[in-house]
């Protein structure tokens, strides 16, 4: 048998989405192309991988067995890649990136102005993702590493705690919130909230929310944090956001900001990646800087390996 890589990443998407659809999409194939591949590796089986009816695909028995062996082989091929694109020379290269809407906004744009000025012919992609999608997005190789906030099960992954940031409000100057020196959540929820769409810190206050058995009316959401804070700003509602991207926020805009008065109102920025030696040598580059923004000095000298957090012991 001669099996091709591609048609076996093809056939790991198909059994994760249980669509041929979705997994002939997030593979770049035409449905007719992925269809044709699927059942070319079945003819080279022997054997049906998938019951097909109304609902989708699911995995036949012979199927759950070739998914082990088949996300395995695929496994392997994706760290001997990364380990020899790690070693190729520092020259012309890529970095890809998955963030959250704050570290985009308020982390990134430090680190890769840096990083640009060292290097002039590196390619570098950021993409916006919730904490649980940057993590996996690390996990399936789609990315070199990501920036998350919170304290998401990282399964296998390396991270570096570099910072922790507050969670705060903005509203307009002269709203009923600027009589409040320390406001709980809710004096907070109590007005309509504009916030970012299908974010983590969303998530986050609504399973706080929830749990204080207030409620809260998401108003308005959007895709970033410039247009809330305008929004804002003529009285639209208010927005509970990261207290480092409230505090730029209030400095462009006629806006005030407190910090939330509960404990939980903090959260801890991480960077998640990989195994350190299959880190290509841009992604480094983009974690030293990091590293030397945030830790005190004396710890420059020191390197990623002792800045390492403990690992989870749990598997995906």
């Amino acid at each position: 048998m001669n099996f091709d890589i591609k048609d076996m990443q093809l056939f790991l998407k198909i059994a994760d989405t249980g669509s041929l659809t979705q997994g002939a999409k997030e593979q770049a194939r035409s449905l007719s192309a992925a269809s044709s591949r699927l059942k070319s590796l079945e003819g080279q089986l022997g054997t049906k991988l998938f019951y097909r009816d109304n609902n989708g695909l699911t995995l036949t028995a012979a199927g759950n067995t070739f998914r082990v062996h088949a996300a395995n082989i695929v496994k392997e091929y994706e760290l001997t890649r990364k380990l020899f694109s790690s070693n190729q020379s520092h020259g012309a290269g890529q970095l890809r990136v998955l963030a959250n809407a704050a570290s985009i906004a308020e982390i990134v744009p430090d680190i890769l102005a840096t990083l640009l000025k060292s290097d002039g012919e590196v390619r570098v992609d950021v993409h916006p993702r919730n904490a649980r999608q940057a993590i996996r997005g690390v996990l399936d190789f789609e990315s070199d590493l990501a920036l998350i906030t919170g304290d998401e099960d990282l399964f296998e992954l390396n991270s570096i705690h570099f910072s922790t940031d507050y969670i705060g409000v903005i509203f307009p100057v002269g709203h009923a919130l600027d009589r409040t020196e320390l406001p709980r959540l809710a004096d907070v929820v109590k007005h309509r909230q504009l916030s970012i769409y299908g974010s983590t810190l969303k998530d986050f206050i609504s399973e706080h929310v929830e749990a204080a058995q207030l409620q809260v009316d998401f108003r308005v959401l959007l895709d970033s944090f410039d247009p809330i804070a305008r929004l804002v700003e003529s009285n639209a509602g208010v927005s509970i956001i990261p207290e480092s991207v409230a505090l730029r926020l209030c400095q462009k805009y006629r806006l005030k900001c407190l910090r939330i008065n509960e404990p939980w109102a903090f959260r801890q920025r991480r960077a998640v990646f990989g195994e350190l030696e299959f880190l290509s040598f841009h992604a480094r580059q983009f974690l030293n800087i990091l590293t030397r923004k945030y830790f005190p000095i004396e710890t420059h000298s020191l390197g990623l390996e002792d800045m390492l957090e403990s690992r989870s012991p749990k598997a995906p």
